[in-house]
């Protein structure tokens, strides 16, 4: 998928779309939006190393409802650079393997992700953070492969009393709480390598370990 003009929307409908090839912008850049009416879910499904997101030197912000990353065999989705536009998803983010091991690498391009609702990381997918953009969410965050922390803050903004964090052993270099009336509780151990913050809200560790 090539967008280099114009607008790529649901304003007529609210189908899922899967992509499986490379998804950018041509010589100029178009937009995407699938937050205009409904509740769909975009999915980039790869056999082979590909790369998503705006590639040109534009603000232009790409915005999902659902944004699913698929593999079928072992891949690399690189999350492309030169854009500085954001990555937005309205609802949830998923990585799933569907029969070979993921990467969803946003280390080397240093995009920003902003989530408002849970990013949910399936075994034998890797999520690559950006070294130093922000990653922040509006719900859970699970991990039940592997988050490979850079030196960003992941900030989590759930006003949910029923919100849950789950590491899988992974290690967050900082971890940022901040949800006014929200809890988050500990579904395993939390490690931290710089800063935990705790701005608004409750992180709940009673039943687990945190260090």
């Amino acid at each position: 998928l090539t967008m280099t003009v114009g607008t790529f929307d649901t304003s007529s409908g609210s189908a899922n779309v899967t992509v499986n090839g490379t998804i950018q912008c041509g010589a100029t850049c178009g937009t995407i939006d699938m937050t205009t009416t409904g509740t769909n879910t975009f999915t980039q499904s790869v056999v082979a190393s590909k790369s998503f997101g705006t590639n040109v030197a534009v603000a232009t912000n790409w915005t999902f409802y659902n944004l699913t990353f698929q593999s079928n065999a072992a891949a690399t989705i690189t999350i492309n650079g030169t854009g500085t536009g954001q990555i937005i998803v309205s609802n949830d983010l998923n990585l799933v393997n569907n029969g070979g091991a993921l990467v969803l690498d946003n280390n080397t391009n240093d995009r920003i992700v902003d989530l408002n609702g849970s990013a949910t990381i399936a075994a034998a997918t890797t999520f690559s953070s950006a070294p130093t953009r922000s990653f922040t969410l509006a719900g859970n965050f699970t991990n039940n492969g592997t988050y490979t922390s850079a030196t960003e803050t992941l900030t989590l903004t759930s006003t949910s009393p029923t919100a849950t964090i789950k590491t899988n052993g992974s290690t967050l270099y900082a971890l940022t709480i901040n949800g006014t009336g929200g809890t988050y509780t500990l579904q395993d151990a939390l490690t931290t390598s710089n800063n935990l913050t705790i701005t608004n809200g409750t992180l709940d560790v009673s039943a687990t370990n945190c260090s």
